[in-house]
């Protein structure tokens, strides 16, 4: 039988790196892919938690972008909420995964299932061009939030 309680308290208390060697010294160890194991030891929910736990982060944010382009009506708080939240070493992974996946382009597939501002916010978002220092230019900052007002009509 398949000890789940371990498995979850082995996998849960490692990093995505960590994770990935794991996989790594199983095929090595073993001969077989421990993603492939554990489809095949473990079934519903826990199944599903614990393959998209196996997957790389860049990758597990590809699928779901992917999932939420596809079909009838596109996820866009998803889209958001992923595209918003990530910075731009994090988005050109994502990017270059999606490709590699799917065999897409993710800003073609962002420009046709979305329009408007979103689309362009979210296209901008893909191309990467975000300034990702972490030094704070306060003269910048004060020269964003006056074009800000300015371009909102005077907000507040």
């Amino acid at each position: 039988g398949t000890d789940e309680d371990e498995i979850i308290s082995i996998l849960a208390n490692r990093s995505a790196r960590q994770r990935e060697e794991v996989e790594r010294a199983y095929k090595s160890m073993y001969g077989n892919d421990l993603v492939d194991v554990l489809k095949g030891e473990l079934r519903g929910e826990l199944e599903t938690v614990v393959v998209a736990l196996m997957d790389r982060p860049c990758v597990y944010d590809a699928k779901l972008l992917r999932g939420a382009m596809r079909g009838i009506g596109t996820d866009e708080s998803l889209l958001v909420e992923i595209l918003c939240t990530r910075q731009n070493a994090n988005i050109n992974a994502i990017r270059l995964s999606y490709n590699e996946i799917f065999d897409r382009d993710l800003e073609s597939d962002l420009s046709s299932e979305t329009s408007g501002d979103l689309k362009n916010l979210l296209v901008a978002l893909v191309q990467g061009d975000r300034d990702s220092e972490l030094d704070i230019d306060e003269d910048q900052a004060e020269e964003d939030a006056r074009e800000l007002h300015e371009e909102g009509g005077g907000w507040g």
